[in-house]
């Protein structure tokens, strides 16, 4: 790689870096920290030293199927985004942020909801959503620094594009004369570059992504599936 394209790559990496960091100190300013959703991990039903902290740093998603007694609909399936806030041998309750709700009908029809807590506050008489243990069929998760790599690999790939498609078109043509005239080996170069950056992004974006955790019993001892139970009731 030649000086200056060495030059062109270094400057889109700071670039992306620096879009990066400002995104992640505008999600952090609006997160509300609560020790109380720190308190329980996903253990592997196979391996049960195989485990997950669910960390405060942010919602997760959790989704549950409910069935319905009715002569038209067979189930609703609940899709949430939030924190645990307590759990029992058969329970839990679940903060919500925000909740898409399919209603699915046995003629093969769904009704689809979207609702928004995330401005709501519980008072004294409120609690969060009790959800059955059983009705659970997955947990996504991703660890902050999962998460925050993953937005770096997001950003990587959304400069590099945009260095590709925009900017070395822009940054190459001569806007001075009528006719006009295109640098080609200028454009070359940084478009080269940007096509370098965005490949770097992919690899990370796509080690990065949410995991989705299977939810059962821990008596399924199968490695594909986990369950949940509090910190303080684990022992080494």
């Amino acid at each position: 790689m030649q000086l200056k394209e060495y030059k062109i790559l270094s400057l889109i990496l700071l670039i992306g870096l620096s879009f990066n960091l400002n995104a992640q100190e505008k999600d952090n300013a609006g997160q509300v920290q609560d020790s109380v959703f720190a308190n329980y991990l996903l253990i592997n039903s196979l391996k049960p030293k195989k485990k997950i902290q669910l960390k405060d740093s942010g919602p997760y998603g959790l989704a549950y199927i409910e069935p319905v007694k009715d002569s038209l609909k067979a189930e609703n399936i609940y899709l949430l985004s939030g924190n645990i806030r307590t759990l029992d041998a058969t329970t839990l309750e679940f903060d919500i942020r925000n909740e898409a709700i399919e209603q699915n009908f046995k003629d093969g029809s769904i009704i689809s909801t979207q609702n928004d807590y995330s401005s709501f506050y519980y008072s004294g008489n409120q609690a969060p959503r009790t959800v059955n243990i059983n009705a659970i069929q997955y947990i996504d998760y991703s660890s902050p620094t999962r998460t925050v790599l993953h937005s770096i690999g997001l950003s990587t790939m959304f400069v590099g594009a945009a260095t590709t498609l925009v900017l070395a078109p822009i940054l190459n043509y001569n806007f001075k004369f009528k006719n006009g005239n295109f640098n080609g080996s200028g454009y070359k170069n940084i478009a080269k570059a940007g096509i370098i950056v965005f490949a770097a992004g992919i690899p990370i974006n796509l080690l990065t992504k949410i995991k989705r955790y299977n939810i059962a019993d821990k008596q399924k001892q199968d490695q594909e599936f986990w369950y949940l139970e509090k910190i303080e009731n684990i022992t080494e």
